[in-house]
């Protein structure tokens, strides 16, 4: 299978030397390029976290966010859903790598109900981009040699301590994550995060919160961050990364700043370099 023609290799980066699979076209890229990933992003929401309760990475591919959660919040317990073989492999590989002990990796991936779908990862028709990978219906696939991975639904599951904070990057998914959250939501009340690539795919995601009584603003954050590890100054990113930071009260104060996500927007609201 085309997965496995993957190459391995290991960088250094702000969080130790981690293994990256070789043509990763955007996170092993940046891993390699400025030895690290999102950090201007994973800095806008850790502001508003705690170093005591439960963390949830959902999509964690490599583990870049888990990794640097767990090491700003070494009290936390931060759990790493993942369901991709390779990128799990390197997950767990990466947190002993970056010695983090508080990163519980899980071998699943998140939906609104348990079940088994089947997938055939072809990381080429998606230009080597790895955290392209999705569940969506329209990419499973009966093919000979179709890896099984395992649904869960998050309220299934026990957490030991409070959920404060949901990290969701699922190409797609969020819907079905959040609907099979909405019990651990309701008892819980944690801040939320996930991308957004798509206004069609907002609408789902944005009913189901509004209707928990979140509030929902944009979050926007440069892919390129100037004192990046390496201090690479070429960036060579077109544009930054967006996203929505579903908030349990209306009207906090450390949001405020942010434009709140209406529904009537016509496109996703997003960060263009000059010139690009």
């Amino acid at each position: 299978m085309k997965m496995y023609d993957a190459e391995l290799e290991r960088v250094s980066t702000r969080y130790g030397r981690l293994y990256v699979i070789q043509n990763d076209s955007v996170i092993g890229r940046s891993l390699k390029l400025y030895g690290e990933w999102a950090e201007n992003e994973i800095d806008s929401y850790a502001t508003l976290l705690t170093n005591d309760e439960t963390i949830l990475d959902v999509g964690s591919n490599i583990g870049t966010h888990a990794i640097a959660l767990a090491s700003r919040f070494p009290g936390s317990e931060v759990v790493a859903f993942e369901p991709q073989p390779l990128a799990f492999s390197l997950l767990v590989a990466n947190a002993l790598a970056a010695r983090t002990p508080n990163i519980y990796p899980r071998n699943l991936g998140c939906a609104e109900t348990e079940g088994l779908v089947h997938v055939a990862p072809d990381y080429s028709v998606v230009d080597w981009n790895v955290g392209g990978f999705s569940l969506r219906p329209d990419q499973q696939s009966a093919t000979v040699g179709a890896l099984p991975i395992a649904l869960v639904a998050l309220d299934d599951l026990k957490f030991r301590r409070r959920v404060q904070f949901i990290k969701i990057d699922v190409e797609g998914m969020e819907e079905s994550v959040l609907a099979g959250a909405s019990k651990l939501i309701e008892q819980d009340r944690p801040i939320i995060y996930f991308e957004v690539l798509e206004m069609d795919r907002l609408k789902g995601p944005r009913k189901a919160l509004m209707d928990l009584g979140y509030e929902l603003r944009w979050l926007k954050s440069e892919a390129f961050n100037p004192r990046n590890y390496r201090l690479n100054p070429d960036n060579i990113w077109r544009r930054g990364e967006t996203g929505v930071l579903a908030m349990p009260r209306p009207n906090d104060t450390r949001v405020a700043h942010l434009a709140e996500v209406t529904g009537d927007e016509a496109q996703v609201p997003v960060i263009e370099y000059p010139g690009a």
